[in-house]
């Protein structure tokens, strides 16, 4: 199975896991939902009592049905399921509503937002059925709640669904996270009040030990799974600490954007911003599908580059612990705005992006864009194993397929690059390939670029590592075809050895292990890069020369890598080229 064949089969199965493996995933979601907690119902086309349970189902998600949810999240966690489909059991549901989100409850409880699982089967007398499709088809054949929005959003909660502002000692306080009023978080005096409490605002009740107050900005502990969500502004805003967002399918969004975004810390976007949410931590992506929006595909929000430097600065960074796997985001920006397929702001720390297939981003957008640092501190930022590829060239910008980059005016108060790994992604037919710069007085340090694969990039280079950069690695990448330099790479700050190209390659201190090749042998040394089939071939240059590294062993595919037999590049020479992704 060639590469072009592994993705396109991935795109028709929610980019994550082999059939089997999915189908049994998908099972134990089920199951544990049935048997722990309490279940609630929404039928749409529900006319008769309406109490949540099966045979009176909601039939919208309205202030008395969060009245009871919220009440009922106190004591356990709570299932809410939307039926998929009409009663007949074939015809899709579907609403232009924006399903908003409305936790209060401040607890560890899990809700869970599933439009997925059951339908109900009869209208007069409620019979809840479950999906006879498994998930990863369900969620792009139409066999889930489809939500089309209200005109501006669709799933989720927003940066202006509200915070309780108190007055205390003569002072005005913003919740920023939902909490039971005690002295440890009395404002300005407690313990720990900044962790709840942040001093802005003009009026608010006065403050009350033993009174619940809300954060409906930051809503914790919620699943959000199995919808369909296309519309003119179905976009999708989410924040929180222990989130998953999974197979859901974003797409054909085309007046608003972006399609999925993770809400700033911070409101409104300008001098006078200010801080209304404490950062999340723990946030799962994974298993979803973004295709065709009105700008960026998934935009990762945290430090608001709106926002005065001393601001930003004084707040540190934001977001922490974020995973984005098992993905395809397709052709961002299709419908105006900005194409980038994720842009990560500034301020995020603990982030990794793996698995995921992004195509066709353009519009002035990169594939994906990572965040500075505000400190000097590891940000443990990992890029591994992702297809990112034929971007769509429209002379609207640079379209770099991975891009780490100092030197922007939105964020000169910060410090830079501190901790990015870029391993085993391949980059194909895009305007440059991968990028980890600093600039003058911001620098870009601990970047590792690893067995990367690097084609077809012009007009700009494949691989950029250069510019105030210091304690840099980069080892094992195979860049070939489209313009030069194949590679820039700063003459101090970076240990550059065992790579393979064709072309020219900048860089003043390379080790006697990196391969010049021809064109003819850079072309040969993979089974058919025009395909974009990046196995090595049988007799390649690129096999069994290369550096073992100890600090991971697989490949693009996940197969191991064998010790001292690695090869260049992003796939291993051998073993079952058709493997699991």
């Amino acid at each position: 199975m060639n590469l072009r064949r592994r993705h396109h089969f991935l795109g028709k199965s929610m980019i994550c896991l082999n059939r089997a493996t999915l189908i049994i995933s998908a099972s134990v979601v089920f199951a544990g939902a049935v048997e722990a907690g309490t279940n609630f119902y929404v039928d749409s086309e529900w006319t008769g009592k309406k109490s949540g349970t099966q045979g009176h189902p909601f039939a919208i998600l309205n202030r008395p049905a969060w009245r009871r949810i919220n009440t009922t999240l106190a004591n356990g966690d709570v299932t809410i399921y939307f039926s998929a489909l009409k009663a007949d059991g074939v015809t899709q549901q579907s609403k232009p509503w924006f399903i908003q989100c409305r936790r209060t409850d401040y607890g560890t409880h899990r809700l869970t937002l599933d439009g997925y699982s059951f339908y109900n089967s009869n209208e007069t007398s409620p019979n809840w059925l479950p999906n006879p499709a498994d998930i990863s088809h369900a969620c792009l054949n139409g066999h889930v709640f489809k939500i089309t929005g209200d005109g501006s959003m669709a799933l989720g909660w927003t940066r202006v669904d509200g915070n309780d502002f108190v007055r205390h000692n003569g002072l005005v306080y913003c919740c920023i996270e939902s909490h039971l009023a005690s002295s440890d978080n009395e404002p300005g005096v407690g313990a720990h009040w900044q962790l709840y409490w942040d001093q802005h605002g003009t009026s608010g009740t006065a403050w009350s030990s033993g009174t619940s107050y809300k954060c409906y900005v930051k809503q914790n502990n919620i699943t959000l799974r199995g919808f369909e969500i296309t519309g003119a502004g179905a976009r999708s805003t989410v924040s929180g600490d222990n989130l998953v967002w999974e197979y859901n399918y974003i797409h054909d969004v085309t007046v608003i954007g972006p399609g999925l975004d993770l809400s700033y810390t911070s409101h409104p976007d300008s001098s006078a911003a200010q801080i209304i949410a404490r950062p999340s931590t723990n946030l799962v992506f994974r298993n979803f599908r973004i295709e065709r929006t009105y700008g960026e595909g998934f935009y990762l929000g945290a430090i608001n580059p709106d926002a005065p430097g001393a601001f930003q600065l004084a707040r540190g960074n934001q977001h922490s612990h974020i995973l984005i796997e098992n993905f395809l985001i397709d052709h961002p920006g299709a419908n105006g705005g900005q194409g980038d397929g994720i842009d990560g702001k500034d301020g995020i720390t603990y982030l990794t992006i793996r698995l995921g297939d992004i195509r066709g981003f353009g519009a002035n957008g990169n594939g994906i864009n990572l965040g500075l640092s505000a400190t000097n501190t590891d940000q443990h930022i990992l890029v591994e194993r992702n297809f990112i590829h034929d971007s769509t060239h429209d002379n609207q910008g640079a379209q770099r397929a991975i891009h780490a980059q100092t030197g922007g005016a939105p964020d000169a108060s910060l410090y830079g690059f501190n901790g990015v790994t870029i391993r085993n992604n391949i980059v194909a037919n895009c305007a440059l390939g991968i990028q980890f710069s600093g600039d003058t007085g911001q620098p870009a340090t601990y970047g590792f670029v690893f067995n990367n694969t690097v084609y077809n990039v012009t007009p700009n280079a494949g691989l950029a590592v250069n510019t105030n950069v210091s304690n840099c690695v980069v080892k094992n990448n195979f860049v070939f075809g489209g313009a030069d330099p194949r590679g820039v790479i700063g003459a101090s700050g970076v240990v550059s050895d065992y790579n393979a190209h064709d072309g020219v390659w900048l860089s003043a201190s390379e080790g006697p292990h990196t391969l010049a090749l021809s064109t003819t042998q850079a072309l040969a040394a993979v089974v058919n890069a025009t395909t974009e089939d990046f196995h090595p071939s049988a007799n390649s240059p690129l096999n069994r020369i290369v550096l073992t590294l100890s600090n991971f062993s697989d490949d693009f595919y996940q197969r191991s890598r064998a010790p001292g037999n690695w090869n260049i590049g992003a796939v291993e020479v051998g073993g079952d080229v058709s493997a699991v992704p």
